[in-house]
């Protein structure tokens, strides 16, 4: 089988959703390459770098004289280019409108036709049924039905049907009631204009069809519109995002350099076939206190490998913790409520074969969970309870644990010793002494085991810096932008930091203090666009704000307006 197009002929003998792609974005191309010229677009860039009166590229060698000569130019060819185009488009409207006409009386005249030979051939019944009748009853009843069906009397017998059409039981053109060949001929006319139409609509269009070139930037955009993936992630080189793997998430993680390397590390070896193909890119376990960026790292890792952080399952393991709730990530017995919906885990596993599964708080699962994966990690295969095999090759699984988290908070231990102690405890499974309840031969099908350390007041002043930038985005699209001084910031910073509450305390202080102040102050300046700047206020602890409208069109100086709320935004420098 084969799909044609204009100068392509697609051959189907390949995976059923990647011809949908192809579909989508040839569909996707005539659609656009219809709707303007396509010599638009260059005629267009020329323009711009004519207007701009830059010597580059192909205007390297051009005097401002040639580009004011290429400008008018390239302008009265756009005109013209244009006017055409418009042209040309009204023809075809028009051509459009009438071939819809047209398919709609052929439409039309088919179903009539149907209908008339539907009521021919009742009539012929009725007559038959009339010509057997033995009373005036019954024949009565039997124009009755006639007249209840078509709301007329029956018409009186013709001797020339008996021999025409009422002789043949199938309706065929050559023995048509004189009703339904006036049909057939006015639907053979309007036909014909469809087929005529539909040769000047692909002659007015040939023109733009036969200019058309598929390039991967088609197939990429289509494939980025099903995925959600953005389509400079499926255009990035393989290799370059690896490389710079280690950049990128440390861009996002603050503080955590040795489990951010050893990641990237470990996650180049997997994806470089330094594996075997059946098991899983990674296991990895990351263990620490509460907000030290473990989660962050899970989310940054899928956005770089994936292009997403949609391109994460989590699973919260303090849901498991009953024996009988570990059987719902393989899914329910045979013959209980639920059977054939499959398995949480190997659902997951499925619906994102290429992704992140994040074990959150492991070590509150039931100890069962743990036999349970023991396969995943090892051969990169679950069955489910109907016996479907999900399979683990493109997963990366990341478990977290806040084990052994009160030694990374002493103030009087050093972060290597915490590691060696924490390390010792994690390998003893008798949780009566101390232990972590992790058997060896689950912790020996680990690939790494990544210790994050408690973070210090400039490590938390980069996650306010980040959370104020994201709040920065937010409003941009109302015209304001928020502003924090960093010595601000650092006084934020200490006064509101609690280490056992990590990144995350600051960045509810922001929810709690800053975000509503934003609010606050977009109603009081009626939407109004301007600048905010964010002060802290070291007596109250609480952050001040005053707000500069945007300057008129006559550049006349704003007027400064302060609100004594509590208060704002800002767009720090990170670190």
């Amino acid at each position: 089988m084969t799909m044609k197009y204009p100068g392509l002929t697609l051959n189907t003998a390949q995976p059923k959703r990647s011809v949908m792609i192809l579909e989508g974005a040839l569909t996707a191309y005539r659609r656009r390459a219809h709707t303007r010229p396509m010599e638009l677009d260059t005629l267009e860039e020329t323009l711009a770098a004519a207007s701009a009166g830059k010597a580059v590229g192909k205007m390297a060698d051009k005097t401002p004289a040639d580009m004011e000569a290429i400008k008018v130019e390239t302008e009265a060819a756009i005109k013209k280019l244009t006017a055409e185009w418009e042209e040309r488009q009204k023809k075809i409207r028009a051509v459009y409108t009438d071939q819809r006409t047209g398919e709609e009386q052929v439409r039309t005249l088919d179903i009539r036709i149907e209908e008339q030979q539907k009521k021919e051939e009742f009539l012929k019944q009725k007559r038959e049924e009339l010509a057997k009748a033995e009373t005036d009853e019954a024949r009565k009843e039997i124009r009755d039905s006639y007249f209840d069906k078509y709301g007329e009397d029956m018409p009186p017998e013709n001797p020339e049907q008996r021999t025409g059409l009422f002789a043949k039981k199938t309706m065929k053109a050559n023995f048509a009631s004189a009703a339904v060949s006036a049909l057939q001929e006015e639907r053979a006319i309007w036909e014909k204009a469809v087929k005529d139409n539909n040769a000047q609509y692909a002659e007015l269009t040939r023109g733009i069809n036969e200019g058309l070139v598929l390039t991967a930037d088609h197939v990429l955009a289509e494939f980025s519109r099903l995925s959600g993936l953005p389509i400079d992630k499926l255009n990035e080189d393989e290799t370059d995002r690896l490389l710079n793997l280690e950049e990128t998430l440390s861009q996002r993680v603050y503080g955590q350099e040795e489990p951010v390397k050893a990641l990237a590390d470990a996650v180049i070896v997997g994806r470089q076939g330094m594996k075997d193909p059946n098991k899983p890119v990674g296991n990895f376990f990351f263990i620490g206190p509460s907000g030290v960026g473990k989660t962050e790292l899970v989310k940054a890792l899928a956005e770089a490998l994936f292009g997403s952080e949609n391109a994460m399952t989590r699973f919260d393991m303090g849901g498991f913790q009953e024996k009988n709730s570990v059987n719902t990530l393989v899914g329910s017995p045979r013959g209980y409520e639920g059977y054939a919906d499959g398995g949480l885990l190997t659902n997951a596993a499925r619906k994102k074969p290429n992704s992140i599964i994040l074990y959150d708080e492991v070590e509150k699962a039931h100890k069962d969970v743990f036999d349970l994966l023991l396969p995943v990690f090892d051969e990169g295969v679950l069955a489910d309870t109907r016996g479907m095999v999900a399979t683990f090759g493109g997963i990366v699984n990341i478990m977290t644990s806040n084990f052994g988290a009160e030694y990374f908070m002493d103030p009087n231990m050093k972060y290597e010793d915490a590691v060696e102690e924490v390390t010792k405890k994690l390998w003893n499974p008798n949780k009566e002494t101390g232990g972590s309840g992790f058997r060896p031969e689950f912790l020996n099908r680990i690939d790494g085991i990544f210790f994050f350390k408690k973070l210090g007041n400039e490590q938390i002043e980069l996650v306010a810096a980040r959370s104020l930038k994201k709040l920065n985005k937010q409003i941009a699209e109302k015209g304001l932008v928020a502003e924090m001084p960093k010595e601000d910031i650092t006084a934020m910073v200490k006064d509101n930091y609690d280490p056992k509450n990590g990144g995350r305390g600051i960045q509810n202080y922001i929810n709690r203090n800053i975000k509503p102040a934003i609010s606050k102050t977009m109603l009081m300046g009626k939407n109004k666009a301007g600048k905010i700047n964010i002060k802290y206020n070291k007596a109250s602890k609480k952050p001040e704000m005053t707000f500069t409208a945007a300057a008129a069109n006559n550049n006349q100086a704003a007027t400064p307006q302060t609100s004594g709320a509590t208060p704002a935004v800002a767009k720090p420098k990170a670190g």
